[in-house]
């Protein structure tokens, strides 16, 4: 343990891999709520997360194999998923301050391809840790990179427990006609719904009818 400690790359890497893979595993727990403004309602952001999910658990295979035919490209290869899930970050963006109209499509593509992106990066990350770090147990080196995923994943669902943490500025209306006033959120993924307070957010699954239709956020 002491050796990881010294070395800096593999540090680098850690806070790299924390930074990136963290936030959006957290989010796809709670992809109800992001998507709640969107009008995706339990029902509809259910099929999204399910999605999601399927093509995630199959993207790392994937890569995994490009990896093995591309030999001595592994860094090309992170750095082309960590900007395609910014840019697919940056999509869902747009579609949630209403500069782009919202469509099932769009939303779909966006977050399948946000988790798609980072899910398929972990193999990936993993491999480039345990080389830095040779001959340091592969055990060991797997332990810290999850630790530093699951700190990550801590802090960005810690921001929903802080009251009043809504993104204070002037309502707009986009182009679309929708309102733009979600506020981003944290890290690759963000947040983009806005909390008014706390008793709001705890109070969400109360608040929810029977049928998914009526409740609103704001």
């Amino acid at each position: 343990m002491f050796n990881l400690n010294r070395n800096k790359r593999f540090l680098l890497v850690v806070a790299t891999y924390g930074t990136f893979v963290g936030p959006p595993v957290a989010w796809i727990t709670i992809l109800d709520f992001s998507l709640l403004p969107l009008d995706f309602h339990q029902d509809k952001a259910m099929w999204v997360g399910i999605m999601a999910v399927l093509v995630s658990g199959v993207s790392p295979i994937i890569m995994g194999r490009f990896n093995d035919l591309l030999q001595g490209h592994i860094k090309t290869l992170l750095i082309t998923l960590m900007l395609a899930t910014t840019a697919f970050c940056y999509w869902f963006l747009l579609l949630s301050y209403g500069i782009l109209e919202v469509t099932d499509w769009q939303v779909y593509t966006s977050v399948i391809g946000i988790c798609a992106c980072n899910y398929a990066a972990l193999p990936l990350f993993f491999e480039v840790a345990v080389d830095i770090a040779f001959p340091v147990s592969d055990i060991l080196v797997t332990g810290v990179m999850t630790a530093a995923d699951c700190l990550a994943s801590t802090l960005f669902l810690t921001l929903y427990s802080i009251p009043n943490i809504e993104t204070k500025r002037p309502s707009v209306v986009a182009p679309s006609g929708r309102p733009g006033n979600y506020a981003p959120g944290f890290g690759c993924s963000a947040v983009f719904w806005k909390i008014r307070n706390h008793s709001q957010v705890l109070g969400v699954a109360e608040s929810w009818d029977a049928e998914f239709g009526n409740f609103n956020l704001y």
